[in-house]
């Protein structure tokens, strides 16, 4: 079954059914009225429910005495040059075609064309309009750099990186109009630590976080870096090191056809770490 829209309709004109000689262009007696209009295969709105009215299509019925009239919708190409002449004089309008058959008070009938301009009031959302809209108002977390030892790392030590376990989770957005809403989610996916001498890891996941209550044979981790060098010497003695989180995009859509996967983001925090040796005393 097709879909059915209810359409602003303003009736432009009426051109009488005539065979001799083409109509002068009149305005209709009534200005404005809704009908309904149904797209065909094609998407062209050339159907619509007969109606029974005084002025328009889609009106109340009798009023006041005036002579009742049928509207039935017609294909354009029937009309024809009469069709021609108001496309020539309002080329920029969308139209649908009604053949008006009214009954006059004695007893004869008269048959108009009417070529009613159609607008939508509610035109459908677009869904990519709605992902940009709902990409826009999607906040990811900034990452907080966590490294053990706590303070000061040390060379010929290993450091451990994580950051903290709540940004690792997805994250969505929605944005909806007209019973279409589409959502956008973003997933972490890993992160890479640029740790300031050149040198970067790259991290499966956030990390595991350094429990200082146990002893280093009884924890593990596959998020860490060995310094080589101190960092004496640096800008303000310490290594500038960036740890950056890669986010996975993609959306959905729901009332509309859509979604998919989108080009990834990346968040970002750095800080500065200083970098020392531990000297050994011999005595």
């Amino acid at each position: 079954m097709r879909s059915r829209r209810l359409l602003r309709t303003t009736v432009v004109a009426a051109v009488a059914w005539a065979a001799l000689a083409l109509p002068a262009f009149a305005q209709s007696p009534g200005d404005s009225a809704y009908g309904w209009v149904e797209p065909d295969d094609e998407g062209a709105t050339v159907g619509a429910e007969e109606v029974v009215d005084n002025h328009s299509p889609g009106g109340g019925g009798d009023s006041g005495g005036s002579s009742p009239c049928t509207w039935t919708p017609v294909e354009a190409d029937l009309v024809g040059e009469q069709a021609e002449l108001i496309f020539s004089r309002m080329p920029n309008a969308d139209y649908v075609w009604y053949l008006q058959e009214c009954t006059n008070p004695d007893g004869t009938t008269s048959s108009t064309f009417i070529p009613v301009e159609v607008t939508d009031p509610d035109p459908a959302p677009d869904p990519e309009a709605l992902r940009a809209s709902a990409q826009d108002q999607l906040r990811l977390p900034t990452p907080n750099v966590r490294m053990s030892p706590p303070s000061e790392q040390v060379v010929h030590v290993a450091s451990w990186l994580w950051l903290d376990g709540a940004i690792w989770q997805p994250r969505s957005s929605s944005a909806s109009a007209g019973g279409v809403t589409a959502t956008v989610t973003a997933a972490p996916t890993r992160t890479m630590w640029d740790l300031g001498n050149g040198e970067t890891v790259i991290c499966d996941g956030p990390g595991v976080p350094y429990d200082t209550r146990r002893s280093d044979a009884e924890q593990s981790t596959d998020c860490s870096y060995t310094y080589r060098t101190s960092s004496a010497g640096r800008p303000g003695n310490t290594y500038p090191v960036t740890a950056t989180v890669e986010w996975q995009l993609s959306w959905t859509v729901t009332g509309a056809p859509g979604g998919g996967a989108l080009p990834g983001v990346t968040t970002s925090t750095s800080t500065s770490v200083p970098v020392g040796e531990v000297q050994a005393l011999n005595q």
